[in-house]
């Protein structure tokens, strides 16, 4: 509906570039009016974003990147909130880490930077992987195991990820790190 409301051609390709152009974005953490066009195919797509957006707000109806857009825009501008959450997750448990995207990992990101980080940081700015508490978080991830390209994984968070974790199991409970030499596997 979206798609025939600009006006754009409805075939499925043009359909599927849309939700895909709208999805890289949103896991971005970018809005319709913040993406700049480069050409008159994105020009086409903001529209497209933009009109989306319009119609869910209408409907009142979200998919999952607005879920993570919105946690994240939040989280990122309410600090009282994001204290609140700090506070009431103390572990944090990210599986198959290679297969989310930006905006996902900075809402870990936001739960788990540190105190010094936090009295420190600029206003607006995003805690950087070297600022962030590790104590109580877990990150598994396997590059070679990345199968959500199509749906916008960023596979290079692996490689962001804090330098305390890093091909290490962090046990959180302050014990240290301890390297993974081989795949676990568990029997019933």
């Amino acid at each position: 509906r979206v798609v025939k409301g600009v006006n754009l051609d409805v075939g499925l390709s043009p359909a599927l570039q849309g939700v895909w152009f709208m999805a890289a974005n949103k896991e971005g953490g970018r809005r319709a009016k913040d993406v700049e066009p480069y050409d008159d195919f994105s020009e086409r797509m903001v529209k497209v974003y933009a009109a989306y957006d319009e119609q869910c707000q209408r409907e009142g109806a979200v998919d999952f990147a607005e879920l993570m857009l919105r946690s994240y825009e939040l989280l990122s501008r309410n600090e009282m909130l994001r204290d609140h959450y700090r506070n009431r997750f103390k572990h944090i448990l990210v599986d198959e880490f290679q297969d989310t995207s930006r905006v996902q990992r900075d809402l870990v990101y936001l739960l788990r930077e540190s105190s010094e980080s936090r009295s420190r940081r600029a206003p607006g700015t995003l805690p950087a992987a070297a600022d962030l508490d590790t104590s109580g978080l877990l990150i598994v991830g396997d590059l070679k195991q990345s199968i959500y390209g199509f749906r916008v994984a960023d596979v290079t968070v692996v490689g962001q990820a804090p330098p305390a974790l890093r091909g290490q199991c962090s046990r959180g409970s302050g014990e240290g790190s301890h390297a993974l030499s081989r795949a676990v596997h568990t029997r019933p």
